[in-house]
């Protein structure tokens, strides 16, 4: 058996430790380059928390000002307004079934105009003349109106030649009773609600 001997010593690489303590810093320097990003993100991160609580704060200061700085005379302006929508609806159902019951036979309502919260005016037509009259004095005497007047009376429909029956257009303008006809309306739901 032969046994290999060799006298030459094998040289150690003088590069080995400083690439070995190369490779570790590299990764320390990379791992201090990481943590430095991640501390930079959370920095940002905090800001916009930050930035958005800070606006939240200012807009519930803003809200708690304007409810504290409520105008003394909005909470009476409101209140009047409300009362105001209590007293104004008026159900026209009621007026409108007085006045169609009070007309002639002959007698036909061309336009109802209900122009405020107490006026009504009304085109009516008639065959004759007393019957335009005769409407006048019913309506006088209805408990939902407190005033009529008639304004006109228009003759419609005669021909030259008066082959064709005239007919009569007068123009009646009304002031209702509200409260009359709110009477009539609760009293009616009361009945309603009995049964």
């Amino acid at each position: 058996m032969l046994v290999d001997i060799n006298l030459i010593e094998k040289k150690k690489s003088p590069y080995k430790p400083v690439i070995f303590i190369g490779i570790f810093l590299l990764l320390v320097l990379l791992a201090v380059i990481l943590l430095i990003s991640y501390n930079h993100r959370l920095n940002l991160e905090e800001a916009s928390l930050q930035q958005k609580v800070n606006y939240e704060r200012q807009l519930r200061t803003v809200q708690n000002a304007k409810e504290r700085n409520i105008e003394p005379g909005s909470i009476q302006k409101l209140s009047s307004a409300i009362e105001w929508g209590e007293t104004y609806p008026v159900s026209t159902v009621a007026l409108i079934k007085e006045i169609t019951g009070k007309l002639p036979d002959r007698g036909y309502i061309l336009t109802f105009s209900y122009s405020s919260n107490e006026i009504v005016s009304l085109t009516v037509q008639f065959d004759t003349a007393p019957e335009a009259a005769y409407y006048l004095k019913n309506l006088k005497e209805s408990p939902f109106i407190k005033e009529v007047s008639l304004g006109s009376i228009v003759t419609e429909g005669v021909d030259e030649a008066g082959a064709s029956l005239p007919r009569y257009l007068a123009q009646y303008n009304l002031i209702i009773d509200n409260d009359a006809i709110r009477n009539t309306d609760s009293a009616k739901e009361g009945v309603n609600d009995e049964q």
